[in-house]
């Protein structure tokens, strides 16, 4: 009675309707009113120091307000590489910006984290301990019966998930476009061998290497001899520009940013100028590595923050519907090129005559 009390306060003191007072004060239903209208609430609201009773507002709605985040563990320790070509942000960053996507709604974030080979516990999927559940890194099917049952709304998001499964809500990334886009500008500016350098038997390395295997072929420019799939450590990078000479290229793709930064330095360490020689692009957009101050390495960038985005207001669309719809959302953001210091400028009359077709 008190809180509608101090409802009924804000009401007289701003001139404006006890619904409107309550939406406004609700992250959930903030946006059915109008900016101007909302702003003049919330600075009375200020003014009087209201807060909002969470335990109250979560009894009255029969929710937790809490989604649980579960997280593939291996995501934050890859398998089968030196961790020098790890980046330091690796898993950390989408997990941050996920948690600002989920408080932003005033929504509590649960992680659990999932050990390979281990099952989650049933009681995670309880509903009246979580409104919902996002999948980090995680592509199984083990959880689809117990999620249909409870009827918990849930999204599967991932940089590496199969963006074709048709049995979950999912927002996953398509490698091709930016590496498409990386590919052909490089060809416009006279790039004829093209290497490749990823780690081994990772599952997002595999994903990337299958990518650009098919690439290569579709363009004709594929070379077994350089095409590194195996490379575990610095001193592999040592010893395939030890055979520059033997197998050259004058274009380097690279699994991520940290490997890319390597090759870079490797390469100009031995006099191999870079990028009028060698143009290496990288994958990521790793800060660390891009920008001033650093090396500036060409790189391919993957919508980190506007998946994590998407992925809660999907989620938050299933939980403002009070079910899972069957029409399952399936949302796939593009990866894009992006300019840097370590790639090869189009020429004039290539640049024209691609402006002219």
């Amino acid at each position: 009675m008190k809180n509608r009390q101090t409802l009924k306060h804000i009401a007289e003191k701003s001139g404006m309707s006890l619904s409107s007072v309550s939406r406004s004060l609700d992250p959930a239903r903030s946006h059915l009113v109008r900016p101007a209208t909302r702003e003049k609430i919330l600075k009375c609201a200020k003014d009087i120091n209201f807060t909002v009773n969470l335990s109250a507002r979560r009894l009255r709605r029969n929710q937790t307000e809490v989604i649980t985040v579960v997280v593939y563990q291996n995501s934050f320790k890859p398998k089968m590489s030196s961790t020098e070509f790890i980046s330091p942000s690796t898993g950390h960053d989408n997990i941050q910006k996920l948690s600002m996507a989920i408080k932003s709604r005033n929504y509590d974030m649960k992680l659990e984290f999932l050990p390979e080979g281990q099952r989650l516990p049933d009681t995670i999927f309880d509903r009246n301990r979580t409104d919902g559940i996002i999948f980090v890194n995680y592509y199984g099917t083990a959880y689809i019966d117990i999620l249909e049952k409870t009827r918990l709304p849930n999204i599967y998001m991932s940089n590496f998930i199969d963006t074709t499964r048709t049995d979950v809500a999912l927002v996953g990334l398509d490698r091709e476009p930016g590496y498409r886009q990386a590919l052909e500008h490089q060809i416009n500016s006279d790039g004829k061998s093209f290497a490749w350098v990823t780690p081994p038997a990772q599952f997002a390395s595999d994903i990337n290497t299958k990518v650009i295997n098919k690439l290569f072929r579709e363009y004709g420019i594929y070379n077994e001899a350089i095409f590194f799939d195996n490379v575990r450590s610095y001193y592999d990078i040592q010893r395939l520009i030890d055979d520059f000479e033997k197998n050259p290229f004058d274009t380097t793709f690279c699994r991520n940013d940290v490997i890319a930064d390597w090759v870079v330095r490797e390469l100009r360490s031995r006099g191999i100028r870079v990028p009028e020689d060698v143009a290496v692009i990288g994958y990521d957009n790793d800060p660390a590595y891009h920008g001033e101050g650093t090396i500036n390495v060409a790189t391919i960038d993957a919508p980190a923050g506007l998946m994590m985005k998407i992925a809660g207001e999907k989620l938050f669309k299933m939980i403002d519907e009070n079910e899972v719809s069957k029409r399952l959302p399936q949302v796939t953001l593009e990866t894009v090129f992006i300019s840097g210091d370590t790639e090869r400028k189009i020429p004039t009359k290539n640049l024209n005559l691609k402006m002219e077709t």
